[in-house]
């Protein structure tokens, strides 16, 4: 019998502490309520719903999703998805063959028509240059009316070279 007193004055005194507790935080809330109550914008700011919080691994399954799930896997078996999956970045990977070949192909005839200006050029160069060395009248001399040599061996003054 002591117990069963002793228990039940625990519980009347948890029950007070309870509803004391209970009043204050009844206090707490309506001294704390928001002056913006009809704003609009308070709300959107500060919602009142949780919305998208993340994964929760406690949560419990939806049963129905899990059957779509499955029934989509039976229905396509992985192979299925998987070749679905390379057929898309192959249609990918030629869309983007295509869009180089429109940025590259006009560069790369640019390049083609230099090369082959710059192989002509070269071309004359030889046949200048094969000209300049069968005419009779050339000259080691950069005067034509003077034919001293401008080799630095030679040792000649200027004033003996103009005489």
């Amino acid at each position: 019998m002591k117990q069963d007193g002793r228990r039940q004055t625990k519980k009347d005194d948890v029950m007070a502490l309870c509803l004391a507790k209970s009043d204050r935080e009844r206090k707490l809330v309506a001294s704390q309520q928001s002056p913006f109550k009809g704003n609009s914008t308070t709300k959107l700011i500060i919602p009142t719903k949780k919305i998208g919080h993340g994964y929760d691994s406690f949560a419990t399954v939806d049963k129905q999703k899990v059957k779509v799930l499955v029934d989509y896997l039976k229905k396509r078996p992985i192979d299925q998805i998987v070749e679905g999956i390379y057929r898309a970045l192959e249609s990918t990977e030629e869309k983007l063959d295509g869009r180089c070949d429109d940025i590259y192909f006009p560069k790369d005839l640019s390049i083609s028509a230099l090369t082959s200006k710059i192989e002509a050029i070269q071309g004359e160069l030889v046949e200048i240059q094969s000209y300049i060395a069968r005419r009779p009248e050339a000259s080691p001399s950069i005067d034509r009316r003077n034919n001293k040599s401008t080799n630095i061996h030679q040792q000649i003054s200027v004033d003996k070279a103009s005489n």
